[in-house]
Protein backbone atom coordinates (compact mmCIF):
# COMPACT_ATOMS: atom_id res chain seq x y z
CA UNK A 1 0.00 0.00 0.00
CA UNK A 2 2.65 2.60 0.85
CA UNK A 3 4.45 1.76 -2.62
CA UNK A 4 1.02 2.07 -4.56
CA UNK A 5 0.71 5.74 -2.52
CA UNK A 6 4.46 6.42 -3.08
CA UNK A 7 4.07 5.80 -6.86
CA UNK A 8 0.58 7.82 -7.40
CA UNK A 9 2.39 11.14 -5.13
CA UNK A 10 5.38 11.02 -7.76
CA UNK A 11 2.91 10.43 -10.75
CA UNK A 12 1.47 13.78 -9.23
CA UNK A 13 4.48 15.41 -8.47
CA UNK A 14 5.72 14.97 -12.12
CA UNK A 15 2.50 16.01 -13.69
CA UNK A 16 2.47 19.57 -11.13
CA UNK A 17 6.46 19.78 -12.53
CA UNK A 18 5.61 19.24 -15.82
CA UNK A 19 3.38 22.01 -16.46
CA UNK A 20 2.43 25.70 -15.32
CA UNK A 21 -0.28 26.27 -12.78
CA UNK A 22 -2.21 27.92 -15.33
CA UNK A 23 -2.10 25.45 -17.88
CA UNK A 24 -3.63 22.79 -14.79
CA UNK A 25 -6.36 25.13 -13.80
CA UNK A 26 -7.49 28.97 -14.47
CA UNK A 27 -6.11 31.35 -16.75
CA UNK A 28 -7.32 34.35 -14.90
CA UNK A 29 -5.88 35.36 -11.66
CA UNK A 30 -8.97 35.53 -8.93
CA UNK A 31 -12.27 34.06 -10.14
CA UNK A 32 -12.83 32.69 -6.99
CA UNK A 33 -12.91 35.68 -5.28
CA UNK A 34 -12.60 33.91 -1.83
CA UNK A 35 -10.65 36.81 0.24
CA UNK A 36 -10.52 40.01 -2.33
CA UNK A 37 -11.65 41.03 -5.87
CA UNK A 38 -8.05 41.98 -6.89
CA UNK A 39 -7.31 42.20 -10.78
CA UNK A 40 -10.53 42.96 -11.45
CA UNK A 41 -11.98 46.37 -12.48
CA UNK A 42 -14.27 48.80 -14.75
CA UNK A 43 -13.85 51.42 -17.25
CA UNK A 44 -17.49 52.08 -17.48
CA UNK A 45 -19.22 54.42 -14.91
CA UNK A 46 -22.39 53.22 -13.96
CA UNK A 47 -20.48 49.99 -12.50
CA UNK A 48 -19.63 49.81 -9.03
CA UNK A 49 -18.21 46.19 -6.90
CA UNK A 50 -17.27 44.92 -3.64
CA UNK A 51 -16.64 41.71 -2.42
CA UNK A 52 -19.54 40.16 -0.39
CA UNK A 53 -19.71 37.53 1.71
CA UNK A 54 -21.91 34.56 0.15
CA UNK A 55 -20.12 31.86 -1.94
CA UNK A 56 -21.34 29.92 -4.69
CA UNK A 57 -19.84 26.85 -2.94
CA UNK A 58 -20.54 27.53 0.26
CA UNK A 59 -17.36 26.89 1.57
CA UNK A 60 -16.29 28.53 4.78
CA UNK A 61 -15.03 31.98 5.18
CA UNK A 62 -15.34 32.02 0.84
CA UNK A 63 -16.95 35.06 -0.99
CA UNK A 64 -18.35 36.13 -4.06
CA UNK A 65 -17.90 39.96 -6.39
CA UNK A 66 -20.92 41.53 -6.13
CA UNK A 67 -21.47 43.72 -9.81
CA UNK A 68 -24.09 46.78 -9.26
CA UNK A 69 -25.28 48.27 -12.20
CA UNK A 70 -26.43 52.10 -11.49
CA UNK A 71 -27.15 53.07 -15.43
CA UNK A 72 -30.11 55.56 -16.34
CA UNK A 73 -30.62 54.37 -19.93
CA UNK A 74 -32.43 51.69 -21.20
CA UNK A 75 -30.00 48.61 -21.54
CA UNK A 76 -27.38 50.02 -19.84
CA UNK A 77 -24.11 47.48 -19.64
CA UNK A 78 -21.79 47.42 -17.12
CA UNK A 79 -18.75 45.41 -16.91
CA UNK A 80 -16.22 44.16 -15.16
CA UNK A 81 -12.82 42.33 -16.84
CA UNK A 82 -9.54 41.18 -15.81
CA UNK A 83 -6.49 40.36 -17.90
CA UNK A 84 -4.64 37.17 -19.04
CA UNK A 85 -1.65 36.71 -20.56
CA UNK A 86 -1.95 33.29 -20.56
CA UNK A 87 -3.51 32.47 -23.79
CA UNK A 88 -1.83 31.22 -27.30
CA UNK A 89 -3.19 32.12 -30.67
CA UNK A 90 -5.15 29.18 -32.50
CA UNK A 91 -5.84 27.59 -29.03
CA UNK A 92 -9.43 26.82 -28.14
CA UNK A 93 -10.52 28.14 -24.92
CA UNK A 94 -13.72 28.39 -22.52
CA UNK A 95 -15.35 30.67 -20.12
CA UNK A 96 -17.58 30.07 -17.29
CA UNK A 97 -19.05 31.36 -14.12
CA UNK A 98 -22.05 31.81 -11.59
CA UNK A 99 -24.30 34.26 -10.75
CA UNK A 100 -27.17 34.70 -8.40
CA UNK A 101 -29.08 38.15 -8.59
CA UNK A 102 -30.35 40.06 -5.17
CA UNK A 103 -33.72 41.38 -6.23
CA UNK A 104 -36.50 41.20 -8.58
CA UNK A 105 -37.00 45.05 -8.33
CA UNK A 106 -34.91 45.51 -11.60
CA UNK A 107 -34.98 43.42 -14.77
CA UNK A 108 -31.91 42.40 -15.68
CA UNK A 109 -29.57 40.33 -17.43
CA UNK A 110 -25.35 39.01 -17.12
CA UNK A 111 -23.07 37.23 -18.54
CA UNK A 112 -19.39 36.05 -19.37
CA UNK A 113 -17.55 37.91 -22.57
CA UNK A 114 -13.37 37.48 -23.92
CA UNK A 115 -11.65 39.99 -25.91
CA UNK A 116 -9.01 39.65 -27.27
CA UNK A 117 -5.79 42.11 -28.03
CA UNK A 118 -2.55 41.95 -29.92
CA UNK A 119 -0.86 43.96 -27.06
CA UNK A 120 0.50 41.98 -23.49
CA UNK A 121 -1.51 44.33 -21.58
CA UNK A 122 -5.34 44.07 -23.14
CA UNK A 123 -5.25 47.70 -24.24
CA UNK A 124 -3.97 48.15 -27.59
CA UNK A 125 -4.76 46.29 -30.49
CA UNK A 126 -8.37 44.61 -30.42
CA UNK A 127 -9.06 42.28 -32.37
CA UNK A 128 -11.84 40.18 -31.50
CA UNK A 129 -14.85 38.68 -28.97
CA UNK A 130 -16.06 35.54 -30.22
CA UNK A 131 -19.50 34.76 -28.57
CA UNK A 132 -20.33 35.25 -24.90
CA UNK A 133 -21.90 32.54 -22.65
CA UNK A 134 -25.44 32.72 -22.41
CA UNK A 135 -27.36 34.92 -20.20
CA UNK A 136 -28.32 34.36 -16.23
CA UNK A 137 -31.71 36.08 -15.66
CA UNK A 138 -32.45 38.16 -12.35
CA UNK A 139 -36.03 36.28 -13.02
CA UNK A 140 -34.58 33.10 -12.12
CA UNK A 141 -33.84 32.46 -8.04
CA UNK A 142 -30.82 30.84 -6.48
CA UNK A 143 -27.10 30.61 -8.42
CA UNK A 144 -27.06 29.87 -11.76
CA UNK A 145 -24.29 28.34 -14.06
CA UNK A 146 -23.16 29.73 -17.47
CA UNK A 147 -20.59 28.26 -20.01
CA UNK A 148 -19.40 28.59 -23.88
CA UNK A 149 -16.79 26.69 -25.13
CA UNK A 150 -14.91 27.04 -28.50
CA UNK A 151 -13.09 30.59 -27.90
CA UNK A 152 -10.23 30.38 -30.67
CA UNK A 153 -7.85 33.04 -29.87
CA UNK A 154 -7.41 35.04 -33.17
CA UNK A 155 -4.13 35.07 -34.84
CA UNK A 156 -1.67 38.10 -33.26
CA UNK A 157 -3.11 37.47 -29.85
CA UNK A 158 -1.29 38.10 -26.47
CA UNK A 159 -3.73 38.65 -24.29
CA UNK A 160 -7.36 38.25 -22.99
CA UNK A 161 -9.83 40.46 -21.02
CA UNK A 162 -12.56 38.12 -19.58
CA UNK A 163 -15.49 40.07 -18.60
CA UNK A 164 -18.68 40.16 -16.58
CA UNK A 165 -21.43 42.05 -18.86
CA UNK A 166 -24.56 43.58 -16.05
CA UNK A 167 -27.44 44.69 -18.46
CA UNK A 168 -30.66 46.61 -16.89
CA UNK A 169 -33.46 47.10 -19.54
CA UNK A 170 -34.83 49.78 -17.71
CA UNK A 171 -33.69 52.62 -16.92
CA UNK A 172 -35.71 53.68 -14.61
CA UNK A 173 -35.54 50.31 -12.34
CA UNK A 174 -33.74 50.73 -9.36
CA UNK A 175 -29.31 49.42 -9.35
CA UNK A 176 -29.67 46.25 -10.58
CA UNK A 177 -26.81 44.00 -8.63
CA UNK A 178 -25.55 40.30 -9.17
CA UNK A 179 -23.43 38.19 -7.56
CA UNK A 180 -20.11 36.77 -9.34
CA UNK A 181 -18.35 33.44 -8.29
CA UNK A 182 -16.44 30.67 -9.87
CA UNK A 183 -15.38 32.61 -12.92
CA UNK A 184 -13.12 30.42 -14.86
CA UNK A 185 -11.37 30.78 -18.65
CA UNK A 186 -9.79 27.52 -19.34
CA UNK A 187 -8.49 25.69 -22.24
CA UNK A 188 -11.11 24.24 -24.11
CA UNK A 189 -10.29 20.51 -22.40
CA UNK A 190 -10.44 21.22 -19.28
CA UNK A 191 -13.10 19.41 -17.15
CA UNK A 192 -12.11 19.13 -13.64
CA UNK A 193 -10.18 21.46 -11.11
CA UNK A 194 -9.00 19.93 -7.68
CA UNK A 195 -8.32 23.52 -6.04
CA UNK A 196 -5.33 21.66 -4.57
CA UNK A 197 -3.05 23.44 -7.07
CA UNK A 198 -4.00 26.84 -5.51
CA UNK A 199 -4.14 25.32 -1.73
CA UNK A 200 -7.27 25.08 -2.12
CA UNK A 201 -9.69 21.65 -0.51
CA UNK A 202 -12.90 23.68 0.99
CA UNK A 203 -14.97 22.48 -2.36
CA UNK A 204 -13.85 18.56 -1.83
CA UNK A 205 -16.79 16.77 0.20
CA UNK A 206 -15.64 14.82 3.26
CA UNK A 207 -14.92 11.23 2.18
CA UNK A 208 -14.51 8.28 4.18
CA UNK A 209 -12.20 5.58 3.27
Amino acid sequence: MRIRAAVACAFVAALVTAAPSWALDNRIANGEFDTSVNDWSSIVSGTSFWLQSEDADACLGSQSMQVDNSGTTDNFVAEMRTCTTAVTAGDSYQVSGSFRFLEATATSAATLVVYFYTTSDCVGGFIGSPSAAPTASSTVSGWQDRFVGGIVAPVGTGSAWVGVNLQKFNGGDPNADVLVDRVRFTDDTYEFASGFEVGDSCRWSAASP
